[in-house]
């Protein structure tokens, strides 16, 4: 199999750094995939914001993005998946 160098330098900096990751759900188009953040909604209930993936909130660790997967399953009962964001990169 061979690689490009672009790929080989995001497979070293992946190594070495770690990505960034985003959280996605799926059966959405595009522009609303992506989790952009929770914000604090009336009465105290929070609202979870969906957008490209241009706009997601990226994560430095996989522990972090657990941590947004749980409260979104707790306000809107989804399933997200923990997405290195260098997949969606070009």
């Amino acid at each position: 199999m061979k690689i490009t160098k672009s790929q080989l330098r995001r497979i070293i900096k992946e190594a070495v750094q770690g990505p960034p990751y985003v959280l996605e759900r799926s059966g959405m188009g595009w522009n609303e995939s992506f989790l952009v953040g929770v914000k604090g909604g009336l009465r105290g209930q929070d609202v979870v914001e969906w957008g490209s993936f241009e706009r997601a909130q990226r994560f430095d660790s996989e522990p972090a993005a657990e941590g947004y997967q749980r409260i979104i399953d707790d306000l809107e009962g989804l399933y997200t998946r923990i997405q290195p964001a260098s997949i969606f990169e070009e």
